[in-house]
């Protein structure tokens, strides 16, 4: 581990002296363009919209677009931290039960129509009656929520909530308008989504790209690029390539082996872009061939973190022992996941009472079900192999995206599947993984953890809410509804000329929004 870390730390310094070296001027905080050049700015997108319509379905290829369509109450920065989006301010009450949020006033609709408490008041009474909705889980508390006037949305809560915010600033949780919803209907597609943020909808060609369009009215003022297009191309190293030869001017990710020998080209900057977010394989308890933890455990057993850090990351991503990760206020570093041991895992299947059958399995018919991204499929294969050394028998089962969002997210059909995920901005966000009914929790229910869930929430004391999820950590280890592998590391690539990228704009602007970008 301390090897993986220092290499991330090396990086981090590196990519941060060459941002450094090639970061522009500007016209000041906000980054004033320097010319009229560069209209156009064109970014990688990983593969088709599942919906515009982003607070139904956990969508990982709208997400970073759809912060550059519609506005949220609050949103996180570059680092993860909490910012005024289209409330300006809140306000907690005395005893936690009662949040104001005072929207910005001039804030309007694509369509012209008025943002106002109205539409907060429906988006948010929607997703909570709605259990199909990604935020449905962290809603549950909401009582009543009261459009004051215009301006003044009032949530009233049942029980304190201290990561109420952080929740509403987080995935699924963008204000609609309710003019346009009422009239299509929640579940449309929405075609041509409406938001309120400076770029608004333009075109949408499946497999091709979405283009978004300047917001000339937009209340905060018009950005300088006047065009967004998000060009599908999901393969990583065709992106980086694309950003090369100019037709990209952002990447998301640039592939691990690729990240040295771009060090020294002027065309290109580097962006380190670390987050909470581990890689982890998670078991859908419901399915009877891994319902029994023994299973889990011996699984466990057969995660070499090293190895797969080594071969499927490059060194590039941290190891991850914890359930939540080592970059979170609230990490356990005492509750770690079952060192890796083949013989033991085989050990814990035969102390459980399982025998081998004629080809040498104790446990036949599993896969892992992962989507096509870097490293994803050598994860999958090196976890295999090694569960077939213990006597498990597994084969990774690799999807496209969208499919594997279908089959993981709706259908649930699956027994093991590998996938990153956020785990923040709060810890409490584990009640969407492990607390039960949490959109990704797949079966998984234990009466304490929901219990130790709802007391971290309700206490405003930092050093006390630890100790609640101390034990959260201490049981999931146990238990293993999902093991975590490695911590999510990327370096984003994007034209040396292109200034105010998402990763510059700690506690100014949005971690995927561009509308204070321009080009040099």
């Amino acid at each position: 581990m301390k090897k993986t870390l220092s290499l991330l730390l090396v990086l981090v310094l590196v990519m941060g002296s060459l941002a450094a070296c090639t970061s522009g001027g500007g016209g000041g905080e906000g980054g004033e363009p320097a010319s009229e050049a560069g209209d156009t700015l064109v970014l990688q997108m990983y593969g088709d919209i599942m919906s515009f319509n982003p607070d139904t379905l956990s969508d990982d290829n709208f997400y970073a677009a759809a912060q550059n369509v519609y506005q949220r109450l609050a949103k996180l920065d570059a680092n993860t931290n909490v910012i005024p989006d289209l409330a300006e301010s809140w306000d907690y009450s005395a005893d936690g039960q009662t949040i104001t949020f005072h929207l910005a006033e001039g804030a309007m609709w694509h369509d012209g129509e008025p943002v106002t408490a109205e539409d907060v008041e429906y988006t948010f009474e929607y997703i909570r009656d709605n259990d199909t909705c990604v935020l449905n889980y962290a809603l549950q508390t909401v009582d009543d929520i009261e459009a004051v006037d215009e301006h003044t949305a009032v949530f009233h809560l049942s029980a304190p909530d201290m990561a109420f915010v952080s929740n509403l600033s987080w995935y699924g949780c963008f204000v609609l308008p309710k003019h346009v919803l009422e009239a299509s209907g929640w579940d449309a597609n929405m075609a041509e989504p409406v938001g309120s943020v400076p770029y608004k909808f333009k075109e949408y060609n499946t497999g091709v790209s979405l283009v978004l369009e300047a917001n000339e009215d937009f209340y905060g003022g018009a950005p300088a690029i006047k065009t967004i297009v998000y060009s599908i191309v999901p393969d990583d190293a065709t992106a980086m390539q694309a950003l090369l030869n100019g037709e990209l001017d952002w990447v998301t990710s640039i592939p691990f082996n690729s990240i040295a020998g771009l060090e020294g080209d002027s065309t290109v900057r580097l962006v380190p872009n670390i987050l909470p977010s581990p890689q982890r394989i998670v078991f859908n308890v419901e399915n009877e061939l891994v319902a029994d933890v023994a299973v889990r455990k011996a699984i466990a057993m057969c995660i070499d973190r090293e190895d797969i850090v080594e071969k499927a990351y490059n060194n590039v991503y941290p190891v991850e022992y914890c359930s939540l990760p080592y970059m979170s206020w609230a990490n356990n570093p005492d509750a770690t996941y079952p060192a890796f041991d083949i013989e033991g895992a085989s050990k814990v299947l035969e102390d459980a009472g399982y025998t081998k059958d004629a080809d040498g399995y104790y446990v036949r018919g599993l896969t892992i079900t992962a989507f096509e991204s870097m490293g994803n499929a050598d994860t999958a294969k090196l976890i295999s192999a090694n569960c077939e050394k213990a006597g498990i028998e597994m084969k990774p089962d690799m999807y496209e995206y969208n499919a594997w969002a279908n089959k993981i997210e709706v259908e649930h059909s699956f027994a093991i599947e590998l996938q990153g995920g956020f785990l923040g901005p709060d810890p409490s966000a584990l009640g969407a993984r492990v607390g039960t009914g949490g959109w990704a929790s797949f079966g998984y229910s234990n009466a304490r953890v929901d219990e130790l869930l709802a007391a971290g929430v309700a206490e405003p004391d930092e050093s006390k809410r630890k100790v609640y999820y101390d034990e959260i950590q201490e049981i999931l280890v146990e238990e293993l509804p999902y093991v975590c592998i490695a911590e999510y590391a990327s370096v984003e690539g994007c034209a040396s000329n292109l200034k105010n990228v998402p990763m510059d704009g700690a506690g100014k602007w949005g971690w995927a929004e561009w509308s204070k970008a321009y080009f040099e």
